[in-house]
């Protein structure tokens, strides 16, 4: 059985916390190539039970609508007469959560190498197909007990109107607080 990236990166987070990681003591970037998800529309009766949510922090899709994941994502996919949308949990109401995320211009995903300071929309917005995003995920512990925020950037592959369905690409940053995009050489 293989482990998932969310599992890698948890796995990793605990190895540095043991073994140390590097010259810094943060952990390796084990993924550092993109990875592809497909998100089905949370606005959609026939898409229940099927994973409308994100969880950048463990790189993980997750099924919104189960009593367990109220609070362990970071972004919802919604459509809505043709347009979609990447709405944040603190854009619903019992929902309080940190996580936000911004749209980013003039620059390719490649080319994208540190996440901006300030400008993020925790409600969420808009998405469209040559758009690039960056996610600030929801607060959480590291493996050193630090409260912080993982960075990662997604990008629209393919958004399906007819389907209700959004495919991106993404890359995130294992390290806490740090807004690096990029892995190291």
């Amino acid at each position: 059985m293989f482990a998932s990236p969310g599992e890698l990166l948890a796995l990793a987070m605990v190895a540095c916390t043991v073994a140390g990681c590097g010259d810094s003591g943060e952990p390796e970037w084990l993924i550092t190539t993109p990875d592809t998800v497909v998100l089905y529309s949370l606005s959609r009766a026939e898409h229940f039970g099927m994973p409308s949510g994100f969880d950048m922090v463990y790189s993980r899709r997750v099924v919104i609508e189960g009593e367990s994941e109220t609070g362990n994502w970071d972004l919802a996919v919604f459509d809505d007469t043709g347009s979609f949308h990447i709405f944040m949990p603190g854009a619903f109401a019992g929902l309080d959560s940190t996580s936000s995320i911004i749209r980013v211009e003039g620059t390719p995903f490649d080319g994208l190498a540190e996440a901006p300071r300030t400008g993020y929309d925790s409600a969420g917005l808009a998405i469209d197909a040559n758009g690039l995003y960056v996610v600030r995920t929801r607060t959480v512990t590291d493996a050193y007990g630090n409260a912080c925020h993982y960075f990662g950037k997604l990008e629209p592959v393919k958004i399906d109107g007819t389907n209700g369905t959004l495919t991106f690409r993404y890359l995130s940053n294992p390290n806490c607080s740090s807004r690096a995009l990029t892995p190291p050489d």
